[in-house]
């Protein structure tokens, strides 16, 4: 597991697989990212706008107020398409059992494309949810 340094995997929707064992691990499609950049970044923005247009839907309660506060999750995955575009997103915290799920969005444009990542994350929720059930370490 990383140190706390902010991790960000750019990936297609088509790269997601049945398999995500990549997303406990630090090497790629993980990249290292300075936060500041990333805070910077075209990225960010358009995740923000995800995350708000999604969850204000639930309860405006749930709405950060601005971009800074997405830092508090430092392992990042972020579906694009051919021209960078965000499609979806999640985010974690790593923690001393693993990873902890923090938010997702998807693109409301290409909803069939960016689910692709929701199912595959709650595959992992549901086999790590098995493993602890069996004692196993890792997810967290």
């Amino acid at each position: 597991m990383n140190d706390g340094s902010l991790l960000v995997a750019r990936v297609a929707p088509d790269s997601l697989g049945e398999t995500l064992e990549w997303l406990g691990s630090d090497e790629p499609p993980f990249q290292p990212v300075d936060p500041l950049d990333f805070l910077s970044s075209a990225e960010i923005v358009a995740v923000y706008e995800l995350y708000r247009t999604q969850y204000l839907r639930i309860d405006d309660r749930l709405n950060i107020g601005m971009p800074e506060a997405l830092l508090e999750y430092n392992r990042w995955v972020i579906v694009v398409d051919r021209s960078g575009n965000v499609l979806a997103f999640s985010c974690y915290k790593t923690t001393r059992h693993g990873l902890k799920l923090g938010l997702e969005g998807h693109s409301e444009a290409r909803p069939q494309r960016a689910g692709g990542l929701r199912r595959s994350l709650r595959r992992r929720r549901a086999s790590c949810c098995r493993a602890r059930a069996r004692g196993a370490a890792g997810c967290g």
